[in-house]
């Protein structure tokens, strides 16, 4: 089970990754609670806003299309732009703001 938890969490961050780094609006990327581990499943960027709200308190992180053209936008692509997007990628599943492309840059390079 730990391990399946662990794969829902990868899947979720190297998808969400490229498809930053790619600029793919064409889903709406979904880490969720599902029991007692956690469940990663991709929504046609056309159907995203037919999820039901009932299941908005089950949701860990959701990256829309807005959240992806920003982050694009933010990493361009640079040499960090993969290691900091993988970074943003998992503040935002813990919950946490996220720190900017030149400051992730800084602290690397220290």
């Amino acid at each position: 089970m730990f391990q399946d938890f662990q794969n829902q969490e990868s899947m979720f961050i190297n998808s969400v990754t490229k498809a930053c780094y790619k600029n793919d609006k064409s889903f709406v990327h979904i880490l969720a609670k599902q029991g007692n581990g956690k469940l990663y499943a991709i929504i046609p960027a056309v159907a995203a806003n037919k999820t039901p709200k009932t299941v908005d308190n089950l949701i860990i992180c959701r990256i829309d299309l807005e959240t992806i053209e920003e982050l694009n936008n933010e990493a361009g692509k640079e040499y960090w732009s993969l290691d900091w997007l993988k970074y943003v990628i998992r503040q935002m599943i813990d919950g946490e703001s996220y720190m900017s492309l030149e400051r992730f840059k800084r602290k690397i390079n220290r």
